[in-house]
């Protein structure tokens, strides 16, 4: 049965509040379109520009449209996001073809500007003639367009599983017991979408927006196989909803106040509560015993398992989809792959963090454990969850993937045979022995457990709104500097699914033996000499 707000049709709206509330979809589309594809113009900025530059243009530009409007209109400015928002009851059915008039002519205006401001031999949809005879047209800038080794069906897949994704972070910031963190609501939404396009857009562009996709295809005449660009996202905005409220939404507590949460949701007339829930990301009690057992039902249970299946697939689809180098044109910067993996803990925890506490990682639960925050009952629930969702995710990214993209090979150097290892699967550096690895994945995961124990002591509660940027940027930090290394797993599951599905098992203990030792080091530490009652 679904829980939540009951869906709405009609509001108390007065024709000026609709007006408003469109021209605020209108000029937030407009800054959306018009910033994000003006970093796409690669001729004015010297004929390249990095992609992991042109995603984080665009994620910066829908911060600065949910800064701007988000509580004026709820800054939707994508036509998916006001799908789920009508599922989940947020807003009433006779708004969605004001949001969705709004978002449209604002993607047309801000792309029309653009062409205005930029010189027309910038703008591509240039046409050649070929030694044949034949006349081929470049496509437009910011046209949605697929990789030529993706077929139609890999790219609906990619633009549905992108936007699914996006349609639960939507659902999760929204969610009640995460009203104590709209304070960094437009951050969170700006690196969500920097991650999907780093990850996806070589694939198919990642634009996860019908809007955004159409304002450039009809201003660029660009028009082929436009139709995923609908279907995909629109399915994956209705999907997303709807199983974020059978599965996960919670009804929220009598409300003392009716406060309107900021961000993308909401508007003045659909009105949420901002009562603070006690559970903050990672709960964690000063209690110095470790927890056996707690008050828990077999349907919790259930919840709490599938919330870590869906929340590490998330991690891993989309930050081992992020390292498909060959997709990229043969090299990911390391700077890129660490982001990527970063933003998709950040994701992970924004959509989760309130459900099953976003865990994601064996070592993390057995930090948790050690410091006494998490009742040992819970620690095979947790693992096997963990272990699912990082199967389901990277299997998930195989189906999306062509196969000479991700699987491993095995190439002849010299006449001897050697296989080169599938995408993600864990591996040294050549010149790394198997101690310094071994050190590097036990500090790198003991660092990262003192950051899970400091940002879950009851001494920074009241900075917990911003846990899922402090934990996204730790691992982000991390994989930049020990990447090189040994990749800097510092998590079993993610390190076991590419070994498992690509065969590649060489030095796989180390993957296992050394995080859980450096978390089991790192909880202990905290524990014992930093942590107060």
């Amino acid at each position: 049965m679904a829980r939540g707000k009951k869906i709405q049709i009609g509001d108390d709206m007065t024709t000026m509040d609709r007006v408003v509330l469109c021209a605020g979809e209108v000029v937030a589309t407009a800054i959306l379109v018009f910033l994000g594809c003006m970093g796409c113009v690669t001729g004015i900025a010297g004929g390249f520009i990095p992609h992991e530059q042109i995603s984080l243009t665009f994620g910066l530009a829908v911060m600065v449209a949910v800064q701007v409007f988000g509580h004026v209109s709820g800054s939707h400015i994508n036509p998916i996001v006001t799908v789920a928002a009508v599922t989940l009851g947020n807003i009433s059915l006779i708004q969605v073809p004001i949001y969705f008039v709004g978002q449209m002519f604002g993607a047309i205006v801000g792309f029309g500007l653009l062409k205005l401001a930029t010189p027309a031999k910038f703008m591509g949809n240039i046409a050649s003639v070929m030694a044949n005879g034949t006349t081929i047209k470049s496509p437009g800038v910011c046209s949605p367009g697929l990789h030529p080794s993706v077929t139609p069906f890999q790219g609906l897949l990619v633009e549905f599983l992108a936007t699914l994704i996006l349609a639960l972070v939507c659902c999760g910031v929204w969610d009640h017991r995460n009203s104590d963190k709209h304070d960094s609501t437009a951050i969170r939404f700006g690196l969500t979408i920097a991650v999907l396009a780093m990850a996806a857009g070589p694939y198919t562009g990642a634009n996860m927006n019908p809007a955004r996709s159409f304002a450039p295809a009809l201003l660029n005449g660009d028009w082929d196989n436009h139709w995923l660009y609908w279907v995909g996202p629109l399915l994956a905005g209705f999907v997303g909803a709807l199983v974020y409220r059978l599965l996960f939404a919670k009804d929220p507590p009598p409300s003392k106040t009716n406060e309107l949460a900021e961000g993308i949701p909401l508007n003045d007339h659909n009105k949420i509560s901002r009562q603070v829930d006690s559970i903050h990301d990672f709960p964690l009690n000063m209690d110095k015993i470790i927890k056996v057992r707690d008050g828990m039902s077999p349907l919790e249970r259930t919840v709490l398992c599938a919330g870590e299946v869906v929340a590490t697939a998330i991690l891993m689809f989309v930050g081992c989809m992020g390292g498909v180098a060959e997709l990229s044109g043969g090299v990911i910067p390391a700077e890129q792959s660490g982001l990527v993996f970063g933003f998709a803990v950040l994701i992970a925890i924004t959509v989760f963090g309130h459900i099953s506490q976003a865990h994601i990682n064996p070592v993390v639960t057995l930090g948790a454990v050690i410091l006494g925050d998490f009742p040992l009952i819970n620690l095979p629930i947790y693992f096997m969850g963990q272990m699912v969702g990082a199967v389901t995710g990277f299997a998930l990214l195989m189906l999306v993937t062509p196969l000479e993209y991700i699987e491993n090979h095995v190439n002849s150097i010299n006449g001897t045979l050697q296989k080169k290892a599938g995408v993600c699967s864990p591996s040294l550096h050549p010149d790394i022995t198997l101690v310094q690895a071994f050190i590097v994945e036990f500090l790198s995961t003991l660092i990262l457990l003192l950051v899970c124990a400091a940002v879950w002591d009851h001494r920074n509660q009241d900075k917990a709104h911003s846990a899922p940027i402090k934990f996204s940027f730790t691992v982000a930090a991390l994989s930049m500097a020990a990447g090189p290394y040994t990749g800097c797993h510092m998590n079993p599951a993610r390190s076991f699914a590419p070994a498992l599905l690509n065969g590649d098992w060489e030095y796989h203990w180390l993957y296992w033996v050394a995080p859980i030792l450096g978390s089991t080091a790192g909880a202990t530490i905290y524990r014992f000499i930093f942590l107060k009652k």
